[in-house]
């Protein structure tokens, strides 16, 4: 609570609390994980370090409280001896999150406290941090200029400029409904309008997501196949890491929010077949009864159906109806052009192994088929 340039905690003035007290009640996680660990000390020292400084509880509590606090941030016992040096940035950011909550503060500052990591880890903190503030009813107050973070781990935002807050307010209204003009294009830049394809020229160097084996075609055209997290995405485009998603649908892309980001979809399309697979561990497979085997088979098969309904059904009203994406296509010489590099580039991948050539065998009968019966099914 802030009155009259004081800020108050408890009801007192925070200024009136003494260096301990304050930092029994408030401890900060910077920006770099890389510079703020000390190299010379073990990671164990490290989290150790501010109870010693703090509190006179006995040598056995703190082990005991140290060892708890590393497995609160999903990292083992194993790592109280390493330094920091033998841990990746994701894991150093954990040290650092222990080494914080491990006085059991009442709030948590976080200073940037993803921005110096990749992608893939980014998710697994702001995760991590949103578990922590549920499990230890801990206050979080997230420095950041990244608005999807912002978006999933606030309540309430304060946009500052210049030292001056400009306007408050719970964070969904704030991202949608700004009312500074400050604001405003703040969340104007948070979704780039994408380039518009409409020539294989136009992909060279665009970064973009898709399953493997899309990317490892689509990179003949001068694309840069990217993989993350199924989940980091609309943060990597959102922050520029990627530029669009490749081999995804229109019902997928409004319900899981990438049309709000890709302003175009590019709509050829070489198939429209779609191959779901399940998978199970033999041994845990061979340990189920014959009715709880029965009822995993049930449960794909209404898999199945309900992705025909949900997935199928919602694609063309939304290529007809939706509003957030403008369709664009390449030109028909051009297309006719990738539809033969495809059929060479199956050839190549059936013989990789012989599941490979069965899965291909059966795009290909699908493929043809389709082309066969002619319109309305091609």
């Amino acid at each position: 609570m802030c009155i009259r340039d004081s800020v108050l905690l408890e009801g007192k003035k925070i200024d009136s609390y003494s260096p301990l007290e304050r930092a029994l009640r408030i401890q900060p996680v910077f920006q770099d994980p890389y510079s703020t660990l000390n190299p010379n000390h073990t990671i164990g020292f490290i989290v150790r370090r501010p109870l010693l400084l703090n509190t006179s509880l006995p040598y056995d509590e703190i082990e005991t409280k140290v060892a708890k606090t590393l497995d609160l941030v999903g990292l083992s016992k194993n790592f109280i001896n390493r330094f920091p040096s033998q841990l990746s940035g994701g894991q150093r950011q954990r040290v650092a999150i222990a080494r914080a909550i491990i006085l059991e503060p009442k709030i948590l500052i976080c200073d940037e406290p993803t921005s110096s990591l990749d992608v893939t880890i980014q998710s697994q903190i702001l995760d991590l941090l949103n578990e922590l503030k549920e499990r230890l009813k801990i206050t979080i107050v997230l420095i950041s200029h990244n608005i999807s973070v912002v978006k999933f781990l606030s309540d309430r935002v304060l946009v500052m400029n210049n030292g001056e807050i400009l306007e408050s307010g719970n964070t969904l209204n704030i991202i949608n409904k700004p009312k500074n003009n400050y604001t405003q294009k703040l969340m104007s830049a948070i979704f780039t309008v994408k380039k518009k394809v409409t020539s294989l020229a136009d992909m060279k160097g665009l970064r973009v997501f898709g399953v493997p084996t899309a990317g490892k075609f689509l990179s003949r055209y001068g694309l840069i196949p990217v993989i993350v997290p199924w989940d980091d995405v609309e943060t990597a485009m959102q922050t520029g890491e990627l530029d669009g998603v490749c081999w995804c649908g229109f019902t997928e892309a409004y319900e899981v929010g990438w049309a709000d980001i890709c302003k175009y979809a590019l709509t050829n399309s070489v198939t429209g077949a779609w191959f779901g697979s399940y998978f199970a561990n033999q041994k845990s497979w061979d340990k189920l009864s014959p009715k709880l085997q029965a009822l995993y088979r049930m449960s794909i098969n209404d898999s199945h159906y309900y992705r025909q309904v949900w997935y199928w059904g919602g694609e063309a009203d939304l290529r007809v109806n939706g509003k957030k994406m403008e369709l664009t296509s390449l030109p028909a010489n051009e297309w006719s052009q990738v539809v033969k590099d495809s059929e060479q580039f199956w050839d190549e991948t059936s013989k990789i192994s012989p599941r490979a050539k069965k899965v291909v065998d059966a795009f290909k009968l699908y493929a043809a088929t389709m082309e066969k019966a002619g319109y309305p099914y091609r």
